[in-house]
């Protein structure tokens, strides 16, 4: 974790808060995973991405998050990975919808049916009672 913690902290000159917990996240990660992850399903939930990052790089963290997931899958072959990363900010749904490499959904505000639908529609495999969800 110290190599994580250097590598942020180096990470902040010339190039921002933002980017620089982007491309730390993954060295956390890959740490934090150390038990191998073949053959297992994967969810990484990024939660309003646009505050650290700024609109102005928020199209490189979706294409970032896009490439790192494709380098994830061929490294550790996971059964399955999926990244939800989400925006409170209205503007970068605009910037977001002319790329076709990610869907797109709004979620803001669900209530329990939508959550419900949400869920159903993603087909998670392991399903915990969705009362604790």
């Amino acid at each position: 974790m110290m190599d994580a913690v250097n590598a942020l902290v180096s990470g902040f000159t010339g190039e921002g808060v933002g980017k620089a917990l982007a491309k730390t996240i993954t060295l956390i990660i890959e740490k934090a995973m150390k038990n191998g992850l073949e053959g297992k399903y994967i969810l990484l939930a990024i939660d309003d991405v646009a505050k650290p990052m700024g609109l102005g790089s928020i199209e490189w963290c979706i294409k970032w998050l896009y490439e790192y997931m494709q380098k994830f899958m061929n490294e550790h072959r996971p059964k399955a990975i999926n990244i939800i990363a989400t925006t409170s900010e209205g503007e970068s749904l605009r910037l977001l919808f002319r790329h076709n490499y990610l869907a797109t959904r709004l979620i803001w505000n669900l209530d329990k049916e939508s959550f419900r639908e949400l869920y159903e529609s993603l087909n998670p495999m392991a399903k915990p009672d969705f009362e604790d969800l």
